[in-house]
């Protein structure tokens, strides 16, 4: 594309281009052409639009936990697969943050501060290192404001998902059953039907050589690859570079102060008596009634946490105490925010009506407002000073790179010597991307695009983050290709012996299988058919003794009744077939474990039922939301 219009721009027509080009930059700037992806749309959940630089940041991260979980076997997903299940967990995270915010649930900014500082990674003995934080958000391509808006939406998921889950219970019964079913050990034998005698005797024709090669034939191919050249241009890598003047740090600092100061914050304690927004009249006067006696007790020097414990179970309303850390103005429900404002720590307020109650609060501790002194945030000032002093040399410079890309589109090498860029290298890596910038699904798509790949010319400036631009070439190209029959001859030979001699094992299991379950003794078939039953007692569900799959399939199994053993049969990775038989089974007494034990089990029982209240919420949320999507923006 960049060839053809550089052939064809010549004359009047390379007049009417170069205008067209240069209005928008002279408006807006090179992010008129770099910042597409923040107004493309991949879907709309109720009035929210998702866009596609967000849909690309949740499949990134999405495809790089499924790589680190499956390994090997990552290969096996299908990018499609991959795109809509990191669409769907976009679009539920959308809705749960949704969700808590008409609930009434709000971050401070405090709040975000105290958890960004909170992070090891971002600490140095112990103590925030600023240096850290912008280091490890560039190497995740996170500006800070993008990293912290992120995180208050995490805070508010995790807000919801406290309160939501908090409503799972679990029963002692539950804990006594799970604990006998858990515990339990069961005298087990079994026996192997091997399948190396059945392979020994395969002979594979060519005929059936030919046809597995070709019904497999994806398997003997090896995928299209590329290595790239690249420029990388960084916003972050420029600001390095910048010399740091001790006096036009302190004017930076001076004619920023705003972005250094904190506003007053102030903590506060509560009790509340429970009431819904369209309760009758006589349950607001009853509830106000209560809150009226309870602040009596209050004032006298009673301690919320004493009344909530010794009127929790009064008739009437519910009441609630808790207690609030610092926060600041805007956070609150309007009503109780006033009432915090307007009071001195240690006083207690009358009762305050809000959307969930009657409040009774006491303000504990005040934060003044203040500004954090030049020697506090010196290192912040310097990384800030940097990065406006290097913005400039940036946008000039991916102007330029743009410019000289364009005008020299069989080679990055001008753009590198006018720039002082270096030009990277890449390993090879396919369609489904590779590590490192490889990975990012912009340059994957660039680099297998027809005008970079079959046309051989540099690819478009490639924005990878608000403050990264990229341009590449291929550097070589590697098409898919055949493994010829003859080179994995051996291979498919011994597949397909595998594959029969499998087969055959389990077909003969299933018959042996048929004659246990029909009466015969295993000590009769095991004379006929040559096999080796063994024994082994109390087998718990974590026996390392016993091969995984045998193990799985005897506990499948029923309970045995009147001393008659139960039977069953699996197939094994190695093509053997195992039976099974389950002879006894003993549950442990609840009663003699331990309270330690005990816990555990709770816990776990209380983590599955707490993830199923969880699941069905956001199913819920789902099923009530109006959500659109747009396949092909992604």
């Amino acid at each position: 594309m960049l060839q053809s219009i550089h052939d064809r721009a010549k004359g009047w027509l390379a007049v009417i281009i170069v205008a067209f080009i240069c209005i928008p930059f002279a408006f807006w700037g090179i992010n008129y052409y770099f910042g597409g992806g923040d107004t493309v749309v991949v879907a709309k959940v109720n009035d929210k639009d998702l866009t596609l630089r967000q849909f690309q940041a949740a499949y990134q991260q999405y495809r790089q936990q499924m790589q680190a979980v499956l390994g090997e076997h990552f290969n096996s997903l299908s990018d499609d697969r991959l795109k809509q299940d990191a669409l769907r967990r976009l679009i539920d995270s959308e809705l749960v943050v949704q969700a808590g915010l008409k609930a009434g649930l709000r971050i401070s900014d405090e709040q975000v501060r105290d958890r960004v500082r909170s992070f090891a990674a971002f600490q140095r003995d112990g103590l925030f290192a600023n240096d850290l934080y912008q280091q490890a958000l560039r190497n995740l391509g996170y500006t800070p404001a993008r990293f912290e808006e992120q995180l208050r939406r995490d805070m508010v998921t995790e807000q919801l998902h406290e309160g939501i889950t908090e409503s799972a219970l679990v029963t002692q019964y539950d804990v006594d059953q799970l604990t006998r079913i858990s515990d339990q050990t069961r005298d087990i034998a079994f026996a192997i039907i091997s399948a190396e005698p059945i392979r020994a005797t395969i002979e594979v024709t060519d005929d059936a050589l030919n046809r597995y090669y070709e019904e497999h034939a994806i398997q003997f191919t090896t995928p299209e690859q590329v290595r790239i050249a690249y420029i990388d241009l960084s916003l972050n890598d420029l600001a390095k570079a910048v010399d740091v003047n001790e006096d036009e740090l302190r004017a930076y600092y001076e004619n920023r102060k705003a972005d250094f100061a904190f506003e007053e914050q102030r903590s506060a304690s509560y009790i509340v008596v429970q009431i819904k927004e369209d309760a009758s009249e006589d349950q607001v006067a009853e509830a106000r009634n209560k809150a009226t006696r309870l602040l009596d007790l209050a004032k006298g020097g009673v301690s919320f946490k004493t009344i909530a414990q010794e009127h929790s179970n009064d008739p009437g309303p519910a009441i609630e105490a808790g207690e609030l850390g610092f926060f600041g103005r805007g956070v609150m429900d309007p009503v109780f925010e006033k009432a915090v404002f307007s009071m001195q720590p240690g006083e207690i307020s009358d009762p305050v009506r809000t959307p969930f109650g009657f409040h009774i609060i006491k303000l504990e501790e005040i934060k003044p407002a203040r500004t954090l002194p030049f020697e506090e945030v010196r290192e912040q000032v310097v990384q800030h000073y940097r990065k406006s002093q290097a913005e400039h040399q940036f946008f000039a410079q991916a102007d330029e790179l743009s410019n000289l890309v364009f005008e020299h589109p069989d080679t990055l090498t001008v753009a590198s010597e006018t720039l002082g860029l270096p030009i990277k290298e890449s390993a090879f890596f396919e369609r489904r991307g590779g590590e490192g910038i490889t990975a990012e699904p912009k340059v994957i798509e660039a680099a297998f695009s027809e005008e970079v790949l079959d046309e051989g010319h540099n690819s478009e400036p490639i924005e990878l983050a608000d403050d990264r631009v990229v341009v590449l070439r291929i550097l070589e190209h590697k098409s898919e290709l055949r493994l010829p029959l003859d080179t994995v001859r051996s291979q498919i030979i011994d597949a397909i012996r595998f594959d029969s001699a499998k087969a055959e094992s389990d077909k003969r299991g299933s018959v042996i299988l048929a004659r246990l379950k029909s009466g015969e003794t295993r000590q009769t078939i095991a004379a006929e058919e040559g096999l080796e039953w063994k024994e082994v007692t109390h087998v718990g569900r974590g026996s390392t003794e016993v091969n995984q799959q045998v193990l799985r399939t005897a506990f499948e199994l029923g309970r045995p009744t009147d001393g008659n053993a139960l039977y069953g049969g699996v197939g094994l990775g190695t093509g053997d077939h195992a039976l099974v038989a389950v002879l006894n089974v003993k549950d442990v007494d609840p009663a003699a474990v331990s309270e330690e034990a005990k816990k555990k089990t709770r816990e776990q029982l209380l983590n599955a039922h707490s993830t199923g209240v969880w699941d069905d919420y956001v199913t819920a949320l789902r099923a009530q939301a109006k959500i659109r999507i747009f396949s092909d923006n992604m």
